[in-house]
Order: C-alpha cells, then sequence, then structure tokens
C-alpha cells in the first residue's frame, strides 16, 4: 500500500488548491502499508483503526517558488504569483563613455617667434595656451547624453610629450575641470632638447566639471603654460602632445539624456501554474483577481511606460491579449530618484481597467481565458512631457537600476465548471501475489465548496490500460453546503464511497508501471453558483482497505 500512497498522491503536491483531491491525499505518505502484510482484521467497516485519518487545508499543499496563498480581510484566501517582467541597467542604458583624444601641438607664433628671437641665449620665454576635449556618453539606442559632470571609478590620462625644439622646456598641464580630493589636476613636465617623454595621470575617483563654468555641456579644457629656455638660435620646432583618457569607467554622470525611447520589447513572462494542469474547462469565472506593476527606479531619471501588449497564452485559446489601449493612465510614470533613494510608482489591472473592447479582453475575460503565461510589451521613454526634472537635470550611477515587476493576484472566488485534470506519472503496485481481492473505502467530510469525480487509469510502460477505477459517476467528493450571501461552507458534507477491485485484475497489476489520473471538479450547482474559499475551511479524508487474502 506504500507504494499505492507513495507514488500515486505525492504527485497531487504539485496541483492547485481547488483540486481537493489532490490536497488531502498528498497527506498519505503519512501511511506505509505493504499488501504482502494484508491480514483480514485489519478491516474496520467503523474505521475504529483507519488507514489514514488526515485533515488537510490549503495551507498542506506545496507551492511553485513563485507563489503563496493570502488571507484577505474577511477570511477568504487567494493565490498570488510574483515575477519581475525586466530590469534594465546603467550597463545597459550606457554603453561606454567616449574616449577622450589629447591630440594638440604647440608651435611659436609669429608674435612668440619674434619675442623668442630678441632674448638672449639663457633667457627664458613663457607661453600660455589650451586645448577642449569632448566627453561623451553613448546610450544603447545611439543617442548621447549631455555630461554636466562625471564621478569616474577608474580612468588613466595616457600622455605622450614630444619636443623637437633644440632648446630645454619646462611644461606645466593643468586642468582645472578634474579634481581628486577637491584639488585640480596639475602637472609639471621638464623636457630636454629633441627628446620624448610619458606622462601618466592616474583618474581613478576622479570628479569632471564639464561645463567649462557652465557655458557648456560634455567640454574639458586643458591649459598648458610652456617655458622654453633659448640654448641657440635655432627658433625652428614644436611640441606635440598626443594620447587619451583610457579605460575610463564612471560611478555617476549627471547631465540631460534628454527624451528617447528606453526599452521596447517584449518583456519577461510570469508563468500561472494554475491553469496549466486544467486541459480543458467549461467554464470558468473569476471575480476581483487583479495585477499589481510595479516600477523601481534607481536612476536620476523619470519614466513613463505605454503599454504596447499584453499577451496569454494556452494550447486551447492559442494568444489573446488585455486592452492595453484602454489601461488607465496610458502612460504609467515613475518620478526620478535622488541619490542613494528608490523612486517607485505602481500600477493595478483589475475588472474595470481596462474594460474589453472588439477582441482585446477585459482583466476577467482575460484571465477566464486561463493563460499559462502572461507577457507585456511596452515602450518607456526618458524625461516624458509635463514631468518636473531633477534640479541637477538627470544622473546615472554605476548601480542604476529600473525594474518592472508584477503580482498577479486571483482570489479563490468564482464559479467553476467542468474543470477536467489529466496528469500521468510512473506507478508500480509491487507484488501482490497474496491477495485475491481487495476493498477501499472512504469517507470524507468535505468543508471545501466543490466537488469532485475522478478516475484513476492503470497503464503498463506503453500506456496500455491494465485497470480502471471510475468514481466519474458518483463522485467521491460532494461540495459543502454554502451560505448563499458569503459563498461561505457552513456545513461541510460527508460522502462514503467504496471500490472493489478483485477477479481476474488482481494477477495483472503487476503489469502497472504507470497511472494516469482524471479529475472532474466544478464548484456548487455544477458551476453556476458564486463560491469562495476561506482560511478555515478544510477536509477530513478517512481510507480503509480490507483485503481478502488466497488461502
Amino acid at each position: 500500500m506504500s507504494l499505492f500512497c507513495k507514488n500515486i498522491f505525492a504527485t497531487a503536491k504539485n496541483t492547485f488548491a481547488l483540486y481537493v483531491l489532490l490536497i488531502f491525499i498528498s497527506s498519505c505518505n503519512k501511511s506505509d502499508f505493504n499488501f504482502d502484510k494484508l491480514a483480514a482484521n485489519q478491516w474496520d467497516a467503523t474505521f475504529a483503526v483507519p488507514l489514514i485519518n488526515s485533515t488537510i487545508n490549503l495551507n498542506d499543499i506545496n507551492l511553485p517558488a513563485n507563489c503563496y496563498l493570502k488571507v484577505e480581510a474577511d477570511n477568504s484566501q487567494s493565490i498570488v504569483y510574483t515575477g519581475n517582467f525586466a530590469t534594465v541597467k546603467s550597463t545597459d542604458f550606457i554603453t561606454q563613455l567616449n574616449s577622450i583624444p589629447v591630440n594638440t601641438i604647440y608651435n611659436l607664433n609669429v608674435t612668440d617667434l619674434a619675442a623668442f628671437n630678441t632674448i638672449s641665449i639663457g633667457s627664458s620665454y613663457q607661453t600660455t595656451s589650451s586645448q577642449i576635449i569632448n566627453l561623451s556618453a553613448q546610450t544603447t539606442n545611439g543617442a548621447v547624453m549631455d555630461l554636466d559632470s562625471v564621478i569616474l571609478k577608474s580612468g588613466i590620462l595616457n600622455l605622450q610629450i614630444q619636443n623637437t625644439f633644440s632648446h630645454k622646456a619646462t611644461v606645466v598641464i593643468a586642468i582645472p575641470a578634474i579634481k581628486k580630493s577637491g584639488i585640480s589636476i596639475s602637472n609639471t613636465i621638464n623636457l630636454n632638447a629633441n627628446a620624448t617623454t610619458q606622462l601618466n595621470i592616474d583618474l581613478s575617483n576622479a570628479k569632471i566639471d564639464l561645463t567649462k563654468n557652465g557655458t557648456t555641456e560634455n567640454k574639458i579644457e586643458i591649459i598648458y603654460t610652456t617655458t622654453i629656455t633659448k640654448e641657440n638660435n635655432n627658433s625652428t620646432g614644436n611640441i606635440v602632445y598626443s594620447g587619451a583618457v583610457n579605460n575610463a569607467t564612471y560611478k555617476i554622470l549627471f547631465g540631460d539624456v534628454h527624451q528617447q525611447t528606453m526599452m521596447n520589447k517584449g518583456f519577461d513572462s510570469i508563468n500561472i501554474p494554475i491553469f496549466k494542469s486544467i486541459k480543458k474547462t467549461e467554464g470558468i469565472i473569476l471575480n476581483n483577481a487583479n495585477i499589481q506593476l510595479n516600477f523601481n527606479n534607481t536612476f536620476g531619471i523619470p519614466f513613463s511606460t505605454s503599454f504596447i501588449s499584453i499577451k496569454g497564452f494556452n494550447p486551447q485559446q492559442g494568444n489573446f491579449y488585455l486592452n492595453t489601449s484602454n489601461i488607465n493612465p496610458t502612460n504609467f510614470i515613475v518620478n526620478a530618484a535622488l541619490q542613494g533613494q528608490t523612486s517607485t510608482a505602481s500600477l493595478t489591472l483589475n475588472q474595470t481597467n481596462p474594460i474589453a473592447s472588439g477582441s482585446n479582453l477585459s482583466l476577467n475575460g482575460f484571465l477566464n481565458n486561463m493563460p499559462y503565461n502572461i507577457v507585456p510589451k511596452a515602450n518607456t521613454q526618458t524625461n516624458p512631457s509635463g514631468v518636473i526634472l531633477p534640479l541637477y537635470k538627470n544622473f546615472i550611477a554605476d548601480t542604476s537600476s529600473a525594474s518592472v515587476s508584477g503580482i498577479v493576484t486571483i482570489p479563490l472566488d468564482g464559479k467553476i465548471q467542468g474543470f477536467n485534470i489529466k496528469d500521468t506519472f510512473n506507478f508500480s503496485f509491487g507484488s501482490v501475489n497474496n491477495v485475491e481481492s481487495f476493498t477501499i473505502r472512504t469517507l470524507i467530510n468535505n468543508g471545501f465548496p466543490v466537488s469532485l469525480a475522478s478516475k484513476l487509469i492503470f497503464t503498463d510502460e506503453f500506456y496500455n490500460i491494465v485497470y480502471t477505477l471510475d468514481g466519474a459517476s458518483n463522485p467521491i467528493i460532494n461540495s459543502g453546503t454554502i451560505d448563499a450571501t458569503t459563498s461561505k461552507v457552513i456545513t461541510p458534507t460527508t460522502t462514503t464511497s467504496e471500490f472493489l477491485i478483485g477477479g481476474t485484475t488482481v494477477p495483472n497489476l503487476y503489469k502497472v508501471k504507470k497511472v494516469v489520473m482524471q479529475l472532474n471538479i466544478a464548484s456548487v450547482a455544477n458551476g453556476q453558483q458564486n463560491v469562495k474559499i476561506y482560511a478555515d475551511n478544510n477536509l477530513n479524508f478517512i481510507m480503509g482497505i480490507k483485503a481478502k487474502l488466497k488461502l
């Protein structure tokens, strides 16, 4: 008997709560009973010593990792599925910091040349020049973010400085816009005549002002103060600066990302296993179900999301769609976050938002089609019109992210008509050599508002039928009696059923390798009356076995 319980009914733990037979039998593995040890005195018609005596409620079932049972304010229960539709990180939005080239040539201009030629050998001549370089951030859709400032995580300014003058020179390279520990970068380089030297400046944790004193963006000014010591009368030559800021990575970018599309794609799906076990149904009506969409944003950027489609699918219906054109509001907006904080927004879809239009469904109609999964597709725009921007415009930190998650809440409240569930799993009776026949009797006290008829089909490994245990014509569980106003069970119903397996069937049971379970479930009045499942609903299951052994 242990095989009968453990191999058949342990599988029931993966099935939805309303399938009450599977719920109470899921505890069957508490018993350890072996056909070879059966004796006639183990049967008691009054169940004084039952093989199983167990009380089960919905909390006894195992649920998927993304699912939990929720007790509502009126003590009714809902099944809740959660999942993440999409997450965008800063690295998904900003592909890179564009390279920062440093290429300039210092020459003595006409004025400088005339002045240099007038000084005596051994004297010095000093001039100042500057170069503007650009630093910008490329977004994944090809647009450029206008930057006001950057805090770098890493980066090195590599400069090669070539002096082609036949004189020594000293160059002070100052970059007031780049500061480390609050101090602007400044380096003094001594250059020999006709020589080349290398300068490497570590920019880790440097803060860069890219506004050039508030007049522009994406710009860095480098100031070169050059002092040439005259060693001869040859005035030809120049100083060539070449290089770049390499391996630049950012901690945080401040600036303006403008209005651009951030996402335009199908999101990940939320799977709804409750519907996957249902092979066909004559009807389901769910009351008060809802989908809550949550947007968490740690970017300093406001976003608006408009849903292009929300698709459901199951093999019977194919693809079907929620009416996204009537979702209110049309643009789902989440504001910019403050640094180190998260901005959140939620949008709830329910029985009135949206309403159906044409072939596009309301939420009730959408869920009544029993989607195996729910897949949104959306456009998301940065800095939408009408949304106040932060004073510092936008920011993107290396840790910034934006995510859209969903919570699907399905109250166990509605009407069920003609659910048909079918499942197949491995099973073996083991040895039955000493058994001539046996009788299985169940006594079930049902406090749930559903009735159920079942059929167990035992097959060999090739699915050839060996034996069928059929309770479809007389449900082995009758629904409890419910209150018409509250839809709550007020009186449990007791059902007794008895099944005989004997004759030429028993010797063939050794062939059994698989069992097919078929269940037909309906709420009160064959699905015509609304019912609710409450936290205090339970079912008491008693089972006994009487075996007739061979003499």
